[in-house]
């Protein structure tokens, strides 16, 4: 009962605090089916899953430079950004595609890129190695911290202070972060979801960030096998999807 009420304190402590509640008990009720659609949803995933190559070639047909591997690529940063991981005293996500993520931005030449949900910013990491490369580039991120976990001041510890200049970190809810990060970009190059994993959460969010993108800009979500949101709004979005399997989990994408 007491842990109970810490997380309604901590919540309502929040930005739109009642409306995190709100939406947490609507994803109870009214969208309970649609939660319930793992099963479905991987096997969907598997029949079409392609590997990272593969995808990349469908994204970008006159690609010719290899997969760049990031931990060779760079090994001063990632030597940097593993002693950080390793010494944090909070366990976060893991890495994710990086390689997927920063191939993109490189062959896209982004500009300006959008991710949501950061934990140690592995993704921030690798999308920042790829705009250091270009002047005026930047990366706004939103995330919300743990319930309950005081893990604020670590949030995207791996990414090196002097790439911090081209990153706008938001540490808020997509309820009240994202409204605010959409105004420090004039359009989207690369959108990369990777918060709320709930149907109800991805159906809210998707379409307000998709409007934001330009067109031939990219839309990549990860965990897409939770639920069968990113079917449904590809679906809706007469849009192509295409899968890369990573860790037993899949990462979605589709040019705008």
């Amino acid at each position: 009962m007491f842990s109970k009420l810490r997380t309604l304190t901590w919540y309502l402590k929040q930005p739109k605090g009642i409306t995190l509640l709100w939406l947490l008990l609507k994803r109870k009720t009214v969208n309970a089916s649609k939660e319930n659609t793992r099963e479905e949803s991987e096997e969907w995933c598997r029949q079409n899953a392609v590997s990272t190559e593969t995808a990349l070639k469908q994204l970008f047909p006159g690609m010719t430079t290899p997969v760049m591997d990031l931990a060779t690529a760079f090994p001063k940063e990632f030597s940097y950004a593993h002693e950080k991981a390793n010494t944090s005293p909070f366990k976060m996500g893991g890495q994710g595609n990086l390689n997927l993520l920063y191939n993109i931005c490189e062959q896209a030449k982004a500009k300006y890129v959008l991710e949501t949900g950061v934990a140690y910013g592995w993704s921030s990491l690798s999308i920042l190695l790829s705009l250091m490369k270009r002047p005026g580039t930047l990366l706004v991120s939103t995330d919300m911290p743990y319930a309950k976990m005081g893990n604020d001041d670590y949030v995207g510890t791996v990414v090196p202070p002097d790439f911090k200049t081209r990153w706008e970190l938001i540490r808020e809810s997509d309820v009240s972060g994202l409204p605010k990060a959409l105004k420090h970009v004039p359009y989207l190059d690369v959108i990369h979801y990777d918060s709320d994993k709930s149907y109800s959460g991805k159906m809210r969010t998707y379409p307000k960030l998709c409007k934001k993108l330009k067109d031939g800009g990219i839309f990549i979500s990860d965990d897409i096998n939770y639920n069968v949101a990113f079917r449904d709004f590809c679906k809706k979005q007469n849009k192509q999807a295409i899968i890369v399997p990573f860790e037993n989990r899949y990462v979605g994408f589709f040019i705008k």
